[in-house]
């Protein structure tokens, strides 16, 4: 006699495998926006630092800005401003930040230093 369908077991395995092998799809996905997201970030921050040097060799002083708008109307940049970053420069302390505020990875800090240091949290994948 000839098979003409699937029998239940050979679904329920099929649906296990398929099951598997799109969570771990998902999980590298989630992880590379994530690490796409803060390459963004650290990019801004350069961006940010960038436009501090410009300002000091124009006015000779550095600009504190502790949002975004503030720092795109103070160091005439354009940041995005999608609430899952903050982003702020401290003139005293000569750094720029940015923030994580949403999920995944709140909490994430990148700051960099006029300098140049960058240092980046524990938070941060």
């Amino acid at each position: 006699m000839r098979k003409l369908a699937f029998t239940l077991m050979e679904v329920m395995i099929v649906t296990i495998v398929v099951a598997i092998i799109a969570t771990i799809g998902f999980t590298t996905f989630i992880k590379t926006v994530a690490s796409a997201e803060i390459r963004a970030a650290r990019r801004h921050v350069d961006m940010m630092i960038a436009a501090q040097d410009v300002r000091n060799e124009i006015r000779a002083s550095y600009e504190t800005c502790a949002t975004v708008s503030e720092c795109e109307l103070d160091l005439k940049i354009d940041l995005p401003d999608d609430g899952k970053w903050t982003y702020s420069c401290n003139a005293g302390a000569l750094t720029c930040t940015a923030t994580k505020v949403r999920n995944p990875y709140s909490g994430c800090q990148i700051t960099k230093t006029f300098a140049g240091t960058v240092t980046i949290n524990a938070a941060c994948p």
